[in-house]
């Protein structure tokens, strides 16, 4: 019999645990199996555990405007719209365009569409640009900026407000040492590191799926 979680592994309490949470809506669910289905790299996608928390926080936190770094086929952008005030918005930046109409889709079908701000290029050239104070951050994009994207979005972002950010166990490497990491595995290690050091932050970093951090800024 099993008596303690270090004998259940991740994938069983990562299962469970989407059991016993709150079903993602219609949409949300014909977009994560079109994505399994049909697009390359279907593993970066938050899917229904995730999402239904990444909801929850941005329904706690009600901000007025969120920013989200890396946004694949959309499917974390619907889930954190969800909590924004009534005339909030979501500011998504990512590079790769070729996603864009799965994206505009299923955003559409959501009816959320009109509270969504896309712009295509290089998250660390277009976050200085963007005229608006974030209440919450979702850093999902390319590893080796983690870092230069944090210290960005703390320069934009009130005190109080939070950021989250994802992979922060990248595939378990970060628990290894540094000979056997890869070279994301490193940026999120050192990014790990750079958050708990940071004088003006507060941070958990939460062990399901492929690790995510919440972050609360103050300065």
């Amino acid at each position: 019999m099993l008596n303690s979680l270090e004998q259940i592994s991740f994938h069983q309490a990562d299962q469970y645990a989407q059991k016993y949470s709150s079903k993602t809506d219609d949409v949300l669910q014909e977009l994560y199996a079109y994505t399994k289905d049909h697009v390359k790299g279907a593993q970066m996608i938050s899917g229904p555990l995730q999402g239904k928390f990444l909801e929850m926080i941005s329904i706690m936190l009600q901000p007025m405007h969120i920013i989200e770094l890396g946004t694949y086929t959309g499917y974390a952008t619907l889930c954190l719209t969800k909590g924004l005030q009534h005339k909030g918005n979501i500011h998504i930046i990512d590079i790769d365009e070729s996603l864009q109409s799965i994206r505009d889709k299923y955003w559409e079908m959501s009816s959320l569409n009109h509270k969504i701000k896309q712009y295509i290029g290089k998250a660390n050239e277009i976050i200085p640009t963007i005229n608006a104070t974030f209440d919450l951050a979702f850093i999902d994009a390319d590893k080796n900026n983690y870092i230069t994207y944090l210290d960005q979005l703390i320069a934009l972002m009130p005190n109080g407000s939070h950021i989250l950010a994802d992979n922060t166990l990248f595939h378990g490497e970060v628990l290894k040492s540094e000979a056997l990491q890869g070279k994301n595995g490193k940026y999120m290690h050192a990014f790990n590191d750079y958050v708990l050091q940071h004088p003006n932050l507060q941070s958990v970093l939460l062990p399901f799926r492929d690790g995510i951090t919440l972050i609360r800024i103050q300065k």
